[in-house]
């Protein structure tokens, strides 16, 4: 992370990579735009969600589609666990809605066609789903305002990177994986070509889907990546209501279909500090690579200790 602040001005205009739902319905007509990909994140912070088609998404799904519960009540690996009291036996393993957060849809440019758009999980009855972690992030900010508090934050991601597909690691069980670079390259701007070329590849990715880095480096770890978001007061970090069933609706130029308005009602004006936002809304200190990760095909990761 870079010591100190610098003090600029930054023009309140959304991010590069964010549209809103007007601009989301001329690229639909426009044949730019076939997938909505609505997403939330689970409890270790990965996106979990559907790819929808965007005629479907703007006309037809005005409260989200449904999920099932279980999303937020399972083990890494995908597995069911008891003691949940949001999904199990005991309940059938019934749905829960994803309400887009309209203030979230991004074009994601290795994903042509397709913008993603976070939500939030609600219950049927439109209560927010209270172990969610977009809702207990809600909920503290809450408690920071309360006390005339705001959160701020320096988010950075670190994760190895390693030779080779996906595919191919899984035939070898994950076993021996051989990292991008074999040595200590902490710092290091003498980097292979490859790896520089990576590099740039994810800077131009998440700037284009509107999550800006402030800076990427090598690690003191073979293969270990280091990437960091700007501290301050990002657009999504604030306090805002609990929506209800009474939610305005806003009108898609691609039909007059009303959408009912996700939370926040709008999005609020950048924090001169800060115009990025984490790619997948996580709020740790090390939040998962995403998406964006897992298409590239030499990429790989593995949790780091600490």
């Amino acid at each position: 992370m870079m010591s100190g602040q610098i003090s600029h001005h930054l023009s309140p205009t959304p991010a590069p990579g964010l549209v809103t739902l007007e601009e989301l319905g001329h690229l639909v007509q426009g044949r730019e735009i076939d997938t909505v990909m609505v997403a939330v994140p689970d409890l270790r912070g990965r996106l979990m969600g559907k790819n929808l088609d965007a005629h479907h998404f703007l006309t037809k799904l005005p409260g989200g589609p449904e999920m099932c519960a279980y999303i937020l009540a399972t083990d890494v690996d995908m597995n069911p666990l008891d003691g949940f009291e949001l999904a199990g036996w005991h309940t059938g393993y019934g749905d829960l809605r994803v309400v887009p957060d309209l203030g979230t849809i991004r074009r994601l440019n290795y994903l042509p066609g397709t913008v993603l758009v976070h939500g939030n999980a609600v219950h049927p009855d439109g209560r927010p789903v209270a172990v969610a972690p977009r809702e207990i992030l809600r909920s503290q900010l809450r408690a920071l305002a309360v006390h005339g508090l705001q959160a701020r934050v320096g988010i950075e991601s670190e994760f190895v990177l390693y030779k080779g597909t996906e595919a191919q690691l899984r035939r070898s069980g994950f076993r021996n994986p051989t990292p991008v670079s074999p040595d200590n390259l902490d710092y290091a701007l003498d980097r292979p070509p490859a790896l520089n070329a990576f590099f740039h590849d994810l800077h131009n990715a998440l700037h284009e889907a509107g999550a800006p880095i402030e800076a990427i480096k090598t690690e003191g770890a073979p293969g270990q990546i280091e990437v960091a978001w700007p501290y301050g007061t990002p657009p999504w970090a604030h306090a805002t209501p609990t929506p209800s069933t009474n939610t305005p609706s806003v009108t898609s130029p691609h039909n007059t279909a009303s959408h009912p308005r996700s939370w926040p009602p709008r999005r609020p004006a950048p924090d001169p500090a800060s115009t990025c936002t984490s790619p997948c809304g996580a709020t740790t200190r090390r939040p998962s690579p995403c998406v964006h990760a897992r298409s590239c095909p030499s990429y790989s990761s593995t949790p780091l200790p600490g």
